[in-house]
């Protein structure tokens, strides 16, 4: 369970394909976790320029399985992170589809509970420790949808890699790689068949809690975010999003997705991970923002997800 506060703002939301939108909230969970965060997202100078941040304040009671796809849910252990997340970026567009730029993170992360003889207790696994990694790279995207809120057609496809090093104040050496692909397709009259590729990866020597993981409200529904994680990632998620009446809608969702040490370690795709479910969506404006609920089963169990916005 949890609640908290909630302000999102849509400037300009006339229904053009370029949707600026400003999120604010504050949320307490049945389980201590208390996060506060502010996600801008900002079309400017005649839609030239394409800013995104993420700023979060957390304190996080959370659970640790281990790293790799054999983690087994018998080897939780609780630990408790106090984090600071910032992550900007900004890209200028050239031509019709096509925007380069740049990108930049700092997260600091203070463990202040571990479990005596768990797995991160004798500090051996980078970052049981806390720490502070600091990055900055590069990124490009090619964006054709006819909206970026709710989009009906077109495809974005978005490719990045950021450093994270010693020269910027990292306390971890290690590289990100994230390849992101997105298609719309209108289906059934006014409906839309959503489908998303994910990969990502890390070189070096990440922080734990800063690995490529699986779970929670946009990335395989259904299990737990970090149940597993590695250093590498890949997912493919499928939605029919359905309007129905007024301004309330409604979606199907599949996917599956696995985590490995490497792009050679993955096993075979009739052995990932995989998750079903259904949701509503209560559009708030004629640009296409919406409400989310949803709910999905997964091996592990599954989860009720309420939101602002589409998971991808």
């Amino acid at each position: 369970m949890a609640g908290g506060l909630v302000g999102v703002y849509y400037p300009d939301a006339g229904g053009g394909s370029q949707q600026s939108v400003l999120l604010a909230n504050i949320t307490y969970t049945a389980k201590r976790q208390v996060i506060g965060e502010f996600i801008p997202e900002l079309y400017f100078g005649e839609g030239r320029l394409w800013l995104r941040g993420e700023f979060r304040a957390m304190e996080y009671p959370d659970v640790f399985y281990g790293i790799g796809n054999r983690a087994r849910a018998s080897d939780e252990e609780d630990f408790t992170s106090r984090s600071l997340d910032l992550r900007v970026s900004l890209q200028r567009r050239l031509g019709k589809a096509l925007w380069v730029g740049g990108v930049a993170r700092f997260r600091g992360d203070d463990l202040i509970q571990r479990e005596e003889g768990g797995l991160l207790d004798p500090g051996g696994i980078p970052g049981s420790r806390g720490g502070r990694a600091v990055g900055a790279g590069l990124l490009a995207t090619r964006d054709t949808r006819d909206r970026t809120l709710w989009p009906r057609q077109g495809s974005f496809i978005e490719a990045s890699w950021t450093a994270y090093t010693s020269l910027l104040g990292s306390e971890f050496d290690y590289g990100v790689g994230i390849l992101d692909l997105r298609h719309f397709r209108p289906v059934a009259g006014e409906g839309v068949l959503a489908v998303r590729g994910y990969l990502e990866g890390v070189e070096g020597t990440a922080p734990f809690i800063l690995l490529p993981r699986l779970g929670g409200s946009r990335l395989l529904r259904g299990y737990r975010e970090g149940r597993y994680r590695d250093d590498y990632l890949a997912a493919v998620q499928a939605e029919l999003r359905l309007p129905l009446w007024w301004r309330i809608g409604a979606t199907v969702f599949g996917g599956a997705g696995e985590v490995a040490g490497g792009l050679d370690a993955f096993p075979d795709p009739e052995d990932w991970e995989a998750c079903l479910g259904a949701g509503l969506r209560f559009f708030v404006n004629d640009a296409g923002g919406t409400l989310r609920l949803d709910w999905a089963r997964a091996r592990d169990g599954g989860g009720l997800y309420i939101s602002v916005g589409e998971a991808f």
